[in-house]
């Protein structure tokens, strides 16, 4: 039937262990810089969530899915090995903590970032046509003599 990809009886991953992924040839371990996600925050597939420094670069580690951090094995400065357990991504959840893409309910009602966000927003509008303004009628204060003008002299 056209409904069954919505089946609660279609048994999901909804928790998913995410492992260090391999880095490179003869890496076999990184360590933790920095946790991009936190535990709670809904990520895309494709966001960075943590990145790991080996002795030759720098990885970012990015979601294989949509879904909320649940938990991280792990913290920033730790030794991680290829194939370790990284971090635990729930696709089902709904996040805890308001992410790039999520605005928590609290934040919602309040009237103060909004504020502050408009503000913000006029004062680079209003800087850009000041700064636009002046551009077309500027005139160059050295004057190219040419052919001519040397010929004069």
């Amino acid at each position: 039937s056209s409904s069954s990809f919505a089946s609660p009886t279609k048994p999901l991953a909804e928790i998913v262990t995410m492992k260090v992924p391999t880095m490179g040839d003869s890496i076999s371990e990184g360590t933790i810089v920095e946790w991009t996600a936190v535990v709670g925050q809904a990520v895309s597939e494709g966001d960075v969530v943590a990145q790991v420094e080996t002795d030759k670069v720098t990885v970012d580690i990015k979601a294989d899915m949509d879904g909320v951090i649940v938990e991280h094995f792990g913290n920033v400065d730790d030794t991680v090995e290829v194939g370790a357990d990284l971090y635990k991504i729930d696709t089902e959840a709904t996040p805890t903590v308001s992410g790039s893409y999520e605005i928590s309910p609290q934040e919602d009602t309040s009237p103060h970032p909004k504020t502050e966000a408009t503000e913000v927003e006029e004062e680079v509008v209003g800087s850009y046509t000041v700064t636009d303004t002046p551009t077309p009628v500027r005139v160059p204060s050295i004057h190219f003599l040419g052919k001519d003008g040397w010929a004069a002299r």
